[in-house]
């Protein structure tokens, strides 16, 4: 039987408009589940309750909270059955699914199948190295077991997730760095310039323990691609020398100064300014002070020639932002310069002064006290 007029549809013709409509619900349904399966899964499982993705995440939510030592197992509201069922499911529609192979490893070590909480947990981390609980769950069973060399690696892998992480896990690689069969392992992780190298070098030169570490790395990546950079090279010479290791934070900068040798090394390093400063304890570092604004410039009656200007701000405030730590064999010396003022008032006036050691504390000399006049 049909239905004739005007503007009206055949019964078969409703069919298929109400099969199109349900299509396009569902696929709209499906694709709005699986955006939404992420960050908000409740929201998805009620567009579609049968979406693995959200599934998987509400039951990553039930979870167990963390404890020191000890990573969630199952849920106060959940069965193994259950977790089981929720990522078998999943995979079976994404064999992707990284999180599917986490929970059924969570499955496993709840059985205490130890073999398979291994293997499901590796191929977790083959689909997502960022995930930070299968990197630390994967850490804890090879410190477990005793497989340190893997342990450091499983570090590695946590940090490149989540490098906020670094505080936690700072002791953790100083120990590994100490030890002989890892300190390998660590400087080779340093190689590969991970994300986390240069704020783990940062905390590495604050700390006296840290120094052996810092020193084994430099020497073991220098002259390769993973060479320390100028910065980081720079944070250990400074850290070298803050703690009273000169001679050895000299020895390192020297091997970095093409055609430079200790006995071709002048006692004033730079001592024209020629050269850029500030990047190393053994040239000038200039830093910035209340007292007045430094700068490098030319000379007015020279412009061939640089010196240093400092145009000071009024202030009764002491300066002291100008130094160079110098390499210097027992003798007598004479420490000489020249000083033109413009408008320099200061009845006190200027001296540099030389001082023995790291922190400066013993001073040696100190030049001419420099007054107000003629240069």
């Amino acid at each position: 039987m049909k239905l004739r007029g005007p503007g009206v549809l055949s019964i078969s013709q409703c069919c298929v408009a109400f099969l199109a409509a349900v299509a396009i619900w569902a696929v709209l349904a499906l694709g709005l589940a699986s955006t939404l399966s992420n960050t908000r899964p409740y929201a998805a499982r009620a567009i579609y309750a049968g979406d693995a993705g959200a599934r998987l995440r509400i039951s990553r939510t039930l979870e167990a909270p963390a404890e020191a030592g000890r990573f969630p197992g199952l849920g106060e509201h959940e069965t193994a059955r259950e977790k089981r069922e929720v990522a078998v499911a999943a995979l079976r529609r994404a064999p992707l699914s990284a999180e599917a192979f986490r929970q059924l490893a969570i499955v496993a070590q709840n059985a205490g199948d130890v073999a398979n909480v291994r293997r499901l947990l590796a191929e977790s981390l083959r689909r997502d190295l960022r995930d930070a609980d299968v990197s630390g769950r994967i850490l804890q069973q090879n410190l477990g077991q005793n497989r340190l060399v893997d342990a450091v690696r499983d570090v590695d892998a946590v940090l490149r997730a989540r490098d906020d992480l670094l505080p936690v896990v700072m002791p953790l690689l100083m120990t590994f760095g100490g030890m002989r069969e890892t300190q390998t392992a660590v400087i080779d992780a340093i190689r590969r310039q991970p994300p986390w190298r240069k704020p783990f070098l940062e905390e590495l030169a604050k700390t006296p323990a840290g120094e052996p570490l810092y020193l084994a790395i430099q020497s073991a990546l220098r002259d390769t691609p993973g060479a320390l950079t100028p910065y980081e090279t720079k944070n250990l010479l400074f850290a070298l020398t803050s703690r009273g290791h000169s001679d050895q934070a000299l020895s390192i900068w020297l091997q970095l100064q093409p055609g430079v040798t200790i006995d071709k090394l002048p006692l004033l390093y730079n001592g024209r300014f020629d050269l850029p400063v500030n990047d190393s304890p053994f040239n000038w570092l200039v830093t910035r002070s209340k007292a007045g604004a430094i700068r490098i410039a030319s000379l007015p009656d020279d412009p061939e020639r640089r010196g240093l200007n400092v145009e000071f701000a009024g202030q009764r405030e002491p300066f002291a932002a100008v130094e160079q730590t110098l390499t210097l064999l027992p003798g007598r010396y004479r420490l000489t310069g020249r000083f033109r003022p413009d408008d320099f008032q200061n009845a006190r006036g200027l001296v540099w002064r030389v001082y023995c050691g790291a922190p400066a504390t013993s001073r040696l000399a100190e030049t001419e006290r420099l007054l107000p006049g003629p240069p």
